[in-house]
């Protein structure tokens, strides 16, 4: 399984708001709670150009 850039933006009120994501951030927590099962890698970009 993979789950990709999970953030603000996707939730209500936000820019691209997705239907029931509050529900699949639940499931998707619920997923990472099992971690020590599971083969798990986190990468994050670094905008440096966009700090303000």
């Amino acid at each position: 399984m993979i789950i990709i850039d999970i953030q603000n933006d996707y939730f209500t009120g936000g820019l691209w708001s997705v239907d029931q994501m509050d529900h699949m951030a639940a499931k998707a927590a619920e997923i990472l709670a099992t971690r020590s099962r599971l083969s798990l890698m986190h990468a994050a970009p670094k905008y440096s150009h966009l700090a303000a």
